[in-house]
């Protein structure tokens, strides 16, 4: 070999020697930066993590403080609903002892007719003044008797118990009355028992 050769040989061992000094170089520099790559995305892994946790947390006190307020809620719905049943109740309690209270003079006249030696026309003068004070006091309540005769059958307030031929009356027409009938303003407490004709 000549020199030139072992110049060309030695300058190519040199060329490889930089090359391959430049590419490990390269590479530890690609390694570094996979090492600092790998741990950016790992720090930032940690991070998010952290940061869910802090929102599961903030969820669960939220969720633990709704909870708490549904129970507050239905445990004052269930103290409301007991106060209105038993206001219910006292209101019905006050309604029926005020009714009561309005009937006593009416016992009171019926223990005194009882009572007294009256012949039957006294007596019955005393049931007649008796039932006219007890259809006042249902007056004063709103209660009303329901007419019915001559009038068209209506089987909202009247309760039909016989159809008869009758004259002089048109076809579903009240012709008797058997039992009257009442109502408190709008509602009907018994309707009319009546006859109808055909």
């Amino acid at each position: 070999m000549s020199k030139r050769e072992d110049r060309s040989n030695e300058a190519v061992e040199e060329t490889g020697k930089k090359e391959a000094n430049s590419c490990l170089k390269e590479a530890k520099e690609d390694n570094n930066c996979l090492k600092e790559d790998k741990k950016a995305t790992a720090d930032a892994a940690e991070e998010r993590i952290k940061m869910l946790e802090l929102e599961i947390e903030a969820l669960k006190a939220e969720n633990s403080s709704l909870f708490q307020q549904l129970q507050r809620k239905q445990a004052d719905f269930e103290n409301y609903r007991k106060r209105v049943i038993k206001e219910r109740e006292m209101l019905e309690d006050d309604i029926l002892g005020e009714f009561v209270k309005s009937l006593l003079p009416l016992l009171d006249n019926i223990e005194r007719a009882v009572a007294s030696n009256a012949d039957g026309k006294g007596l019955k003068e005393g049931v007649e003044l008796i039932l006219k004070q007890f259809i006042s006091i249902l007056e004063e309540k709103g209660v009303e008797v329901i007419s019915c005769l001559e009038e068209a059958f209506d089987p909202n307030i009247h309760e039909a118990v016989a159809v008869v031929e009758a004259e002089g009356y048109l076809e579903n027409t009240v012709v008797e009355e058997l039992q009257k009938g009442y109502r408190l303003k709008n509602k009907v407490l018994r309707a009319s028992m009546v006859k109808v004709a055909k």
